[in-house]
């Protein structure tokens, strides 16, 4: 996690494929190594599926699935188990090494299951992105 990392070797997690999740990933897939961890598929628009109650067509819309999503980057379908500073712990115990994560899950702070996390970052390591 040192700032002497060039860019294209820093890897960053993140896990949740909401509208957080996916922005961050697209906005972060041509200037890093990015992992996008997701249980499902697709993202499923929950205020989009309020509009396809009432407009026709736009049932369509709500789903957005996360094949393609990444040009650089890949996508996970997978559960965490756990998070530690630097590695992200699949249900199947796989052990994924990172520079950063990034918790976009959407489930609150009590139900993920997180190990010790250290904000570490300085000014000039986010200037990279």
């Amino acid at each position: 996690m040192g700032s002497s990392a060039s860019t294209s070797q820093i890897h960053v997690v993140i896990v949740g494929a909401g509208v957080a999740g996916t922005n961050a990933a697209k906005a972060l897939d041509s200037k890093a190594r990015v992992t996008l961890i997701e249980p499902t598929d697709s993202h499923n628009h929950k205020i989009a599926a309020l509009r396809a109650a009432v407009v026709p067509g736009w049932e369509k819309r709500i789903r957005l699935p996360l094949d393609g999503l990444l040009k650089n980057g890949k996508v996970i379908q997978a559960e965490v188990l756990s998070v530690d500073t630097g590695r992200v712990t699949l249900a199947d115990h796989t052990v994924i090494q990172c520079d950063y994560v990034i918790l976009a899950h959407g489930r609150g702070k009590l139900a993920f299951p997180c190990g010790k996390l250290m904000h570490s970052l300085n000014a000039a390591q986010l200037s990279i992105f």
